[in-house]
């Protein structure tokens, strides 16, 4: 079983601000930490993460530090880079009660005057290096040469510094002699438009993740990751304090309607051929019996809902698909191949919505990053009160929560008083056809 974290009295931040990148940056401040009024790092799976820092800043002495530093006249020209540490103690230890140095770049400072008249506040909003990277980059028109992996590789790697990235990008299965033109967008743009219809064309027909952390980027199919079981949180079953402080979920049950089954349709200018639900149903419909690579938390009966049987109430919804690419055979797979691939996408990414919960824990230095968000399980442990009187085995005792639940997101909450961590879970139809995780031991 998976670690549980570990706190002490109260939590610690280190924060620095530096101007420039890795061997060439200068510091612009000193620990920022013992200013610290409150701290958010979000991240979720696919959207890498989002910081928030706001600090106490007594006669302006920050304020004036970060101008003297150049920072009005370097921050528009060359990346502002924040470096910081989420602690319960100077002598904690990585992740049990500490996470690791995370890095990422400041895209805005508010400076605030809510108190008194020499009493300011800043407030530092960052976003993770490989997201600021694919932000920044030009509006192009080139084309590029590959197949889908190689293009979203050559993106990333024109549109970061060289060597910068550590990078894991998988390959897809279509022609090498493609031509992807990138129609001006901006890099971050040009390759959410590919990830939107090529979960096709992946060697696992799964969708894309994204996962940046720190410099490292990995790209890939979910079906290519293995899952970890990363943590274990109890309620009520220590006679110590338990890591669990809340749980809130939600059985969104009316989403069937829209989730069960994607279908949609196109025109094959190669073939001649049309595609439709009538023509072609198992080419042009997504549902639970053609994505059995997808990764869900393995869960016993009863603890997450039961998968639709058939039928055509369960639900339909129509997708408009991705045109045929090219009119000469350009992808090197027929359309019937990767028609399927946006209705594919949202119906993959949506299976995370119809049971999800937000648990509340303890400040975990175990969630740093977006590394194994949409993959990897925590178990909770949850064990309710015994009522009247009533014994038995803890067996019986606990709670339907109890069991694995996928984690796609967290968000750790910091003051100088306290540190929590709110980690996004998910479950699927416990009977779904798919790769239930963890693996049974």
């Amino acid at each position: 079983m998976a670690n549980t974290p570990k706190t002490q009295a109260k939590p610690q931040v280190s924060f620095f601000v530096y101007k420039g990148d890795k061997k060439k940056a200068k510091p612009l401040t000193d620990d920022l930490g013992p200013s610290l009024i409150s701290l958010e790092m979000q991240a979720m799976a696919n959207g890498g993460y989002t910081v928030r820092g706001r600090f106490s800043d007594v006669n302006f002495n920050i304020y004036n530090r970060l101008i003297e530093n150049d920072y009005f006249s370097d921050a528009r020209m060359q990346p502002m880079k924040v470096q910081f540490k989420c602690k319960w103690s100077n002598q904690a230890k990585t992740p049990q009660s500490a996470t690791t140095w995370i890095i990422g770049y400041i895209i805005s400072m508010e400076c605030m005057q809510p108190e008194m008249e020499d009493r300011n506040q800043i407030e530092f909003v960052i976003i993770d290096p490989p997201s600021w990277y694919l932000n920044v980059g030009d509006a192009s028109g080139k084309c590029y040469t590959g197949n889908v992996g190689q293009v979203i590789r050559d993106v990333v790697t024109e549109y970061s510094p060289k060597d910068r990235l550590d990078l894991e990008i998988s390959t897809t299965i279509d022609s090498k002699q493609g031509k992807w033109w990138m129609m001006r967008q901006d890099p971050k743009s040009f390759l959410s438009s590919l990830f939107d219809w090529s979960a096709s064309i992946t060697p696992t027909k799964t969708q894309w993740v994204f996962a940046p952390d720190n410099y490292s980027l990995v790209i890939k199919p979910q079906g290519l990751f293995t899952s970890e079981q990363r943590r274990y949180y109890s309620f009520h079953r220590n006679k110590t304090s338990d890591p669990i402080k809340q749980v809130t979920v939600l059985t969104d049950n009316a989403l069937s309607s829209v989730q069960t089954k994607l279908i949609t349709q196109g025109l094959s200018t190669i073939s001649g051929q049309y595609l439709d639900y009538q023509t072609s149903q198992q080419n042009v419909e997504v549902g639970d019996s053609n994505t059995t690579q997808k990764k869900t938390a393995r869960v016993k009966k009863n603890r997450s809902f039961q998968k639709p049987e058939g039928g055509e109430s369960v639900g339909y919804t129509s997708v408009m698909t991705v045109p045929e690419i090219g009119s000469a055979g350009d992808m090197g797979l027929p359309y019937k191949d990767y028609i399927d691939g946006r209705p594919r996408s949202m119906f993959l990414n949506l299976i995370n919505s119809l049971m999800r919960a937000k648990v509340t824990v303890i400040g975990d230095g175990e969630w740093t990053g977006c590394r194994g968000l949409g993959i990897d399980t925590i178990f909770l442990d949850w064990v309710r009160a015994s009522r009247n009187g009533e014994e038995g085995k803890i067996a019986d005792l606990r709670h339907w929560y109890t069991g694995s639940w996928l984690v796609y997101g967290y968000c750790h909450k910091i003051t100088n008083k306290s540190w929590t961590t709110d980690l996004y879970c998910a479950r699927y139809d416990q009977n779904s056809e798919s790769v239930k995780v963890p693996a049974k031991s």
